[in-house]
């Protein structure tokens, strides 16, 4: 009875044993996954032709610079209407309350929307809410808005040589447009080329002779950049269009 008791002690402990050396070397916690990166989407709307709502913001950028110091002055206009016919914006019909990153839209009387204000601040995105009115169905949506960033210098275009600008960096963008221009300032009126280029391409060039009726001196760099999304909700098609209109002196010789 005595040699049974003994081997059953033995037999748990070696139990207890193994058991205490697994509880020391638990399994190792799997790596998690990385999340794929999503490429850039882009669609360029053809027509408006099923729009029951087209919602826009045009974000103006004004930089000016004079050697290595600069000042940018900004404004945002957010716009939107809807209708009860597709297309037919001569008779629009209400949505509720209407509001972009929050900040409400003025309704008018022919039931268009708009909002003059920084309510894009230093954010990229335009977030629309609205709470839906009799025919046309809540919803939210938010759109990306093009970013444009140059250095801190002045921009030189020389018109013997050419001038080329690199886009690559523009942000957010399905399709970009360039020109040069005298300023409104100026009592010299002259412009190139508007050129305008899908997302795919990477810079703008201007030739000697697509520059040589341009002034010597200070002129404006105009960049007019485009992103467009479409929802559809309830049955409904909603456009969004957000723009970005940057303006830089650049300087001529």
């Amino acid at each position: 009875m005595k040699t049974k008791t003994c081997l059953i002690i033995a037999v748990l402990a070696i139990i207890f044993a193994c058991k205490k050396k697994e509880d020391n070397n638990p399994e190792p916690t799997p790596t998690p996954e990385p999340t794929p990166t999503v490429p850039e989407t882009h669609y360029i709307p053809a027509n408006y032709n099923d729009a029951n709502g087209i919602l826009t913001v045009s974000n103006l950028i004004t930089k000016t610079t004079s050697g290595s110091s600069s000042s940018v002055v900004s404004s945002q206009m957010g716009i939107a209407k809807f209708t009860l016919v597709p297309s037919n914006f001569t008779s629009m019909v209400g949505a509720g309350t209407v509001s972009v990153n929050s900040s409400v839209c003025t309704q008018y009387a022919d039931s268009s929307y708009n909002n003059f204000n920084s309510f894009l601040m230093s954010t990229s995105n335009a977030a629309w809410q609205a709470t839906g009115g009799v025919n046309i169905p809540a919803f939210t949506f938010t759109s990306k808005t093009p970013t444009v960033t140059t250095g801190s210098g002045d921009i030189q275009v020389n018109k013997s040589t050419g001038f080329t600008f690199d886009f690559s960096n523009i942000t957010n963008k399905d399709s970009v447009s360039i020109k040069i221009e005298t300023s409104f300032s100026s009592t010299i009126t002259a412009s190139t080329i508007e050129k305008r280029y899908l997302y795919s391409a990477g810079s703008a060039s201007f030739s000697p002779s697509e520059l040589s009726g341009l002034p010597t001196g200070t002129l404006n760099m105009v960049v007019k950049c485009k992103k467009y999304a479409k929802d559809t909700v309830s049955g409904k098609y909603f456009y969004f269009v957000n723009n970005t209109q940057f303006t830089q002196n650049v300087i001529v010789n």
